[in-house]
């Protein structure tokens, strides 16, 4: 459950802000919504509350095809095929160069480095340094587009439902976006120091998990209720949706069952 959270659920959420990547490239009707600038420099850019739906005539289906043929190679191949291989690669190092049975969800900070030592054990201390550098840069610049997604979603929320949002910040989403980044970052530097690393992330699957569930009955509420029956996807891919809802909500059950007794002591139940 906790591999299919931290991979399914945050992917999924990862790619639940992949409008935003769209709306700074200005593809097709993102280019009319606006997108969050960075804090320094750069052109004033407004960002609608609403999002915008094209007429739908012959011509605008012809660019809105094209668009998504587009989308559907990069989350097919770039960012689909890449995640298969992105998570085999560590899965298979980790069944050869650690022993099997090995507790490496443990109550310590060795989680991430089990993998290294057993690379160090057979190709020598270089094999050690280089694993563990190789593996903070990848935890590091994924936390990192882990902490933007979270921004850019709460942002959007706050800044689609609440208007008084928006007069707060003058205009500027900027203003949004930067206080919820440093809550962010200030919750997780205190987070850090509550849990092992292997609970954090059991702890943020779980939460990931959650999310998926609610941002896949999204989609597909707001797919049936905005877009005209032109531009919506076909039924087998809305089916799919439902059916990883659906598993993604067992999980969801079952992780927290299996922790009914953890819950109940923090809790003084």
């Amino acid at each position: 459950g906790g591999a299919w959270g931290a991979s399914g659920g945050w992917g999924g959420l990862g790619t639940g802000t992949f409008t935003n990547w769209l709306r700074h490239m200005g593809w097709g009707m993102a280019s009319r919504g606006g997108f969050t600038r960075g804090v320094m420099g750069g052109r004033a850019v407004p960002l609608s509350r609403v999002g915008n739906v094209f007429v739908v005539n012959r011509e605008n289906l012809r660019r809105f095809a094209e668009w998504m043929r587009y989308a559907r190679f990069e989350q097919t191949w770039v960012f689909g095929a890449g995640c298969f291989l992105g998570m085999a690669l560590p899965a298979v190092l980790t069944l050869t160069f650690v022993p099997a049975g090995a507790d490496i969800t443990g109550d310590n900070w060795q989680t991430a480095t089990y993998q290294a030592q057993g690379l160090g054990r057979v190709f020598g201390p270089a094999a050690l340094t280089l694993t563990l550098i190789n593996g903070f840069w990848i935890l590091f610049s994924t936390q990192l587009g882990n902490t933007d997604i979270f921004a850019r979603t709460v942002t959007d929320m706050l800044w689609s439902t609440h208007p008084g949002i928006q007069r707060w910040a003058g205009g500027d989403v900027r203003r949004v976006y930067y206080s919820v980044l440093l809550a962010f970052t200030g919750f997780g530097m205190w987070a850090i120091f509550q849990s092992s690393p292997g609970g954090l992330i059991l702890l943020g699957a779980s939460i990931a998990v959650f999310n998926f569930v609610v941002l896949g009955t999204h989609v597909l509420v707001v797919h049936y209720r905005f877009l005209p029956p032109e531009l919506r996807m076909p039924r087998w891919r809305a089916g799919a949706i439902g059916l990883f809802i659906l598993m993604f909500a067992a999980f969801l059950v079952l992780g927290l069952w299996s922790q009914r007794d953890s819950i109940r002591s923090a809790s003084g139940l």
